[in-house]
C-alpha cells in the first residue's frame, strides 16, 4: 500500500496499491497538507496546517478495501468514521471500534514537515514545537 498525494496544499490523500495502481481509499483531510505523508509500522500519518495529526491503520483499511471493493471513500466526524461509495455510505465504525481504524492527534500548531520514526519514536515537528512521542513512555 502507498499514499498518493495530489499536490502541494491540496487536502485529498489517496492510498494506493504499489503493483496495480487500485485506488483503495480516498481521504480528505479538511485542511491544506504541506508535508508528505509518513508510512510506517503499520500505519499512514497525514499531518495537516491546521495542526492535526491522522493515523490509519494500513492492515484494517486495506481488510475494509478488500470487503467493500476498491475506491472507498472515508469520512472521520468525533467518534464516527464512514465509508463511501459513491454517495452511498457502506459502513459506519462508531465507538471506540474507530481507534482500530483511524486515530487523530491534534497539536497546537501548524505540521508543515513529514513526521519521521527513528528507533520506535515518532517525531513530528509542528511550527512551534519538536515532540518525540513513544509508545508506552510517560
Amino acid at each position: 500500500m502507498t499514499t498518493y498525494e495530489t499536490g502541494s496544499g491540496a487536502h485529498a490523500r489517496y492510498s494506493i496499491d504499489a503493483n496495480d495502481g487500485r485506488l483503495y481509499w480516498k481521504y480528505d483531510t479538511l485542511a491544506e497538507v504541506w508535508c508528505p505523508t509518513l508510512v510506517a509500522d503499520k500505519k499512514v500519518y497525514l499531518g495537516n496546517q491546521q495542526g492535526v495529526m491522522s493515523i490509519f491503520a494500513t492492515d484494517r483499511m486495506k481488510k475494509l478495501a478488500d470487503d467493500f471493493g476498491p475506491g472507498l471513500e472515508v469520512e472521520v466526524e468525533q467518534k464516527k468514521l464512514s465509508l463511501k461509495k459513491g454517495d452511498r455510505i457502506v459502513r459506519d465504525i462508531v465507538g471506540d471500534e474507530v481507534g482500530t481504524y483511524f486515530q487523530e492527534v491534534k497539536f497546537h500548531a501548524e505540521i508543515h514537515c513529514s513526521p519521521i520514526v527513528a528507533q520506535g519514536v515518532l517525531y513530528v515537528t509542528t511550527m512551534r514545537h519538536l515532540y518525540a512521542i513513544k509508545a508506552g513512555a510517560r
